[in-house]
């Protein structure tokens, strides 16, 4: 069975409706959740409680975005993966202040494009890299993520790095690894992975389909440790 919105003027099969049914209950829900923490916050007497609630609001936000970018497409028209990497990063960034002690940097040299649905499978694929570079490459004394893409011989490119010692990641490889590999395979493309004792690198490759632009992007995000 298929509907058609129109908002979208896009017939949506039975799996593509229960999706959007649960991405949008899930906006709904983060959204009544921020809302809660700002309205405790601004009732709080204590100061540092007040604070402290602020902060979860904040992070609660972050999330919101982060979930807000990686929403499926509308349609199968070319998406600017670099527009899309930075709603994202910049997302997973204000989340990551939160917790501190993470640089986040985007690198992109030119805006490229992509069907819609791949653009949001590799969206979701370097969420995830990223989700776990920041909890496993550090400890807790901070580091840098970079996040970087290119064309390189008819392929994109898409690399997320850190400067962490590596001791503290997985041996084996977790259900996020998995997925991600999964969904790699679903646009024709692999994951190679690369570590190091100073660090890590996750490259994402798959064949392009990709109109090069013209603007230059150079984007940080910086999450600074609590003082």
């Amino acid at each position: 069975m298929t509907r058609t919105f129109p908002f979208t003027n896009k017939a949506i099969d039975g799996s593509g409706l229960h999706l959007a049914e649960l991405t949008h209950r899930i906006s709904n829900e983060f959204a009544c959740a921020i809302a809660l923490t700002r309205t405790t916050a601004a009732q709080s007497a204590n100061i540092e409680t007040r604070a402290a609630l602020n902060k979860v609001g904040d992070y609660l936000d972050g999330l919101a975005g982060t979930y807000q970018a990686l929403r499926p497409p509308l349609s199968e028209q070319p998406i600017d993966l670099t527009a899309h990497l930075t709603r994202l990063c910049t997302a997973m960034s204000s989340a990551m202040q939160q917790t501190g002690g993470v640089g986040l940097t985007l690198s992109i040299p030119e805006s490229v494009y992509v069907d819609g649905f791949v653009c949001w499978r590799a969206g979701l694929i370097l969420a995830e890299l990223i989700t776990n570079a920041s909890r496993h490459a550090f400890g807790s004394v901070g580091g840098n993520i970079v996040v970087y893409a290119a064309i390189e011989s008819g392929r994109i490119i898409c690399e997320v790095s850190d400067d962490g010692g590596g001791s503290a990641r997985r041996a084996t490889p977790g259900v996020g690894t998995l997925i991600v590999d999964a969904l790699a395979a679903e646009i024709g493309g692999s994951i190679e992975r690369r570590r190091g004792a100073g660090g890590s690198t996750m490259a994402l490759s798959f064949p392009s389909g990709l109109m090069p632009g013209a603007s230059d992007f150079g984007i940080e995000f910086r999450s600074q440790a609590a003082s």
